[in-house]
């Protein structure tokens, strides 16, 4: 517990959102706030928890407070100016090689430049990622309900090369969507683009966790999409469920929904999460 500037209790604990039946909290354990009365020479009484809360006065509502920011519930847009860092509250799973992540290299202003590892996201090795380290930039999941999104330019040459978002916990338990290079008569589609080695561009979905979790499903990129900037979307439209979605980052009609995924399989222990990074190009 302690006390505000002003003098009022405050009591600091963890809790999940539940969730429906108890089953769906991909947020895992969170940090909460609550406030408690103290009448001198009395014990301590903490308000009860719920979802919604009242209490103490919140700071003014033109946050004009002093320290740094931002506040969660304002959203992101990285635009990535050139002579900007990554933002504090995003995260790394292991430690980062800060090379692999460059902001705005001249060649490519107001994106991200993300190094490929040889590990994936799964990379089942420990807690250690090697002096090569794991390429993998994310934001905490903060709201049940959100719209995510990342433009990535990618254009693989060899196979299993791979990029995209994940839905991640942990190594055990993520959702993927990338754009990956795969044999080329991994579909019968005709409009798909295919090198001279054989290869075409796919957007997969992958998943594992200790639950069930769907079957890849994978897609042969349009022609028409080749060498475009693709917008790549995560979205929670419900309590329980995501839906995945791509398509040009310049023709938001064409975009497909890949599939909708319950969040089950990243609502395992109380670790909390992130996201692949919500804005990397």
């Amino acid at each position: 517990m302690f006390q505000d500037a002003t003098g009022n209790w405050w009591g600091v604990a963890l809790s999940t959102r539940s969730g429906p039946e108890w089953l769906y909290f991909p947020m895992g354990r969170e940090t909460i706030m609550v406030p408690v009365a103290w009448a001198e020479g009395e014990f301590p009484v903490w308000s009860s928890v719920d979802g919604v809360m009242s209490g103490w006065a919140f700071p003014p509502e033109t946050l004009d407070l002093d320290g740094s920011g931002p506040f969660i519930t304002e959203g992101d847009v990285i635009d990535f100016e050139s002579g900007s860092e990554l933002p504090a509250h995003f995260t790394h799973w292991r430690f980062p090689i800060r090379e692999s992540y460059i902001i705005s290299p001249p060649d490519h202003p107001n994106t991200l430049r993300l190094t490929p590892s040889k590990l994936n996201l799964t990379a089942l090795n420990g807690n250690y990622a090697g002096p090569e380290g794991q390429t993998f930039v994310g934001r905490r999941q903060q709201d049940t309900l959100f719209t995510h999104s990342v433009n990535l330019e990618f254009s693989p040459m060899s196979l299993e090369e791979e990029a995209g978002v994940s839905v991640f916990l942990t190594q055990n338990h993520h959702l993927d969507l990338g754009v990956v290079m795969l044999p080329a008569n991994n579909s019968t589609s005709l409009t798909t683009g295919t090198s001279s080695s054989g290869l075409a561009p796919h957007l997969r979905f992958r998943g594992i966790s200790y639950v069930p979790v769907p079957d890849d499903i994978v897609v042969p990129i349009p022609k028409s999409w080749a060498g475009k900037k693709l917008k790549l979307e995560v979205k929670a439209h419900n309590m329980t469920h995501y839906s995945l979605s791509a398509g040009p980052a310049d023709a938001l009609s064409e975009a497909r929904t890949i599939l909708d995924v319950s969040n089950a399989p990243v609502s395992w222990g109380f670790s909390g999460k992130s996201f692949d990074n919500r804005t990397v190009a």
